[in-house]
């Protein structure tokens, strides 16, 4: 799973641009590091709205995790 490379960094006070640039560079980061696709991410703190949800899925993760339990209701596919 992708850990956010600051983890005081909250996803939901962030610019577009800046949560983007962060949810794609944790990924790069930790795929360098291992040398393997990282194909998951947990939602720091459990926190996500449909911007942080938006910008996981085009970043190319094919599931996130939260602390909530259940599904997320949002209808959303990650295919490709």
């Amino acid at each position: 799973m992708a850990l956010i490379r600051s983890l005081i960094c909250l996803l939901l006070i962030l610019t577009l641009k800046s949560l983007k640039q962060e949810v794609e560079l944790s990924k790069s980061i930790l795929e360098d590091k291992l040398g393997v696709d990282i194909k998951s991410f947990c939602y720091p703190y459990g926190d996500y709205d449909e911007r942080v949800m938006d910008a996981v899925k085009d970043a190319g993760y094919k599931l996130a995790f939260s602390v909530d339990s259940g599904h997320i209701k949002k209808e959303i596919t990650f295919t490709t």
